[in-house]
């Protein structure tokens, strides 16, 4: 599998409308409407959260064109498969034995007949693919070209998707049979792009602190290796520990790093979580948002000139510290009054010129009334000379 192969996992439009063409596909109906989206990739990647859950929410305001609606209510029936058989898929045999006969008993969920479901449309998510059995693969195989079980036809308002893991990640996932990939799924093959991640992140109240080291090194987001021992960093595992900080901020345990050295590892890894420790303690023992405020010349002002893969400079610390201040009083409702940007601003021209601007970059995406400033212009102007892309 090659690089350009790969779609990036983010919840952007594009994104979904991809998924949409398939889904609205297969209410179409008629010749080829078998365009079952299935989206392979290592674990952790968001195939199951951010493709059922993420798309379920953008479908519902974007409605259905087959199905003639403006906006439409889903539900997503998730099916877990793995090495058996599951009664789910095929049903299962019981006796009757008054009768002395056999009969097959089927469940309908799968066919989007769902007891206490009254939705427009009806996802059936089969989720880890790969890790089921040859005599589960072939049920499916049929459910998907004929969209029906022993004769019983699904629902006209039911559709397929379905995620799996690949064979070289080690999740015991088996390649998947031809006769299934190349003429009934329609393949995704996912990838993690750091960039679009963070654009997500922002959106979806992720803890800055767990945006700011990977903003510092993108690397840290995704480095899954089937063959390394313990936990490695994936999106949901820095999701986790985004959900474990405001926890533990809630709970004031915000600072406690006994704590903290036990919750990181069993996230995002031992490597990962040292060099993540390493960040927050060179960006919490910096210059501080009321010193700025009041004295923005006059700051303390941190050293810089660290090698690429080191520790992060003091510079590029304190831009992170700002822009995480400006993250929490957005979600905190909090204004940034202008007085404080020309502040903040007045700092940030201390910095060198390239740190400078990346510091004026993410503040921006943290905070929109950070551009709502004379110094922001200005800014702008007189460093339009630094190519912010390089950065």
């Amino acid at each position: 599998m090659t690089d350009e192969h790969n779609v990036p996992m983010v919840t952007g439009e594009k994104f979904y409308r991809m998924i949409d063409h398939a889904v609205e596909a297969q209410l179409r109906g008629g010749a080829g409407s078998s365009t079952l989206p299935c989206f392979f990739g290592g674990p952790g990647t968001g195939k199951t959260q951010r493709v059922a859950i993420g798309y379920k929410e953008w479908k519902e305001r974007n409605g259905s064109r087959n199905l003639g609606m403006d906006e439409v209510s889903v539900h997503v029936h998730k099916v877990i498969l793995s090495g058996g058989d599951s009664v789910d898929v095929g049903g299962a045999f019981a006796p009757d034995f008054d009768k002395g006969e056999l009969h097959h008993l089927l469940i309908k969920d799968i066919l989007g007949n769902i007891k206490g479901v009254n939705a427009d449309l009806i996802i059936v998510f089969f989720d880890e693919l790969g890790n089921a059995n040859q005599a589960m693969l072939a049920a499916i195989q049929s459910l998907f070209e004929d969209g029906e079980i022993r004769g019983v036809m699904k629902e006209s308002n039911c559709v397929y998707m379905a995620a799996t893991n690949r064979p070289e990640d080690g999740c015991n996932a088996i390649k998947l049979p031809r006769s299934l990939v190349e003429g009934r799924l329609v393949s995704y093959h996912m990838s993690v792009d750091p960039k679009e991640w963070i654009d997500w992140a922002y959106e979806n109240d992720i803890h800055p602190k767990v945006i700011g080291p990977i903003r510092w090194r993108p690397t840290l987001l995704y480095e899954y290796n089937p063959k390394a021992k313990g936990v490695n960093p994936t999106p949901r595992g820095w999701q986790k520990l985004s959900n474990l900080l405001y926890e533990m901020d809630d709970a004031g345990d915000g600072g406690d790093v006994d704590i903290l050295d036990h919750h990181g590892p069993g996230c995002i890894g031992n490597g990962t979580w040292a060099i993540t420790r390493g960040f927050w303690e060179n960006s919490e023992s910096l210059a501080t948002w009321e010193e700025i405020l009041e004295d923005p010349e006059g700051a303390p002002l941190p050293g810089s000139g660290d090698s690429p893969g080191e520790p992060p400079s003091g510079q590029f610390a304190m831009a992170v510290n700002i822009s995480d201040t400006l993250s929490k009083m957005r979600k905190e409702g909090a204004s940034v009054s202008r007085q404080s940007v020309r502040s903040l601003i007045t700092y940030i021209r201390r910095l060198e010129e390239e740190i400078a601007v990346f510091a004026i970059r993410i503040c921006h995406d943290a905070n929109e009334d950070f551009a709502n400033s004379d110094a922001y212009s200005d800014f702008l102007v007189d460093f339009k000379h630094i190519r912010t892309q390089s950065l």
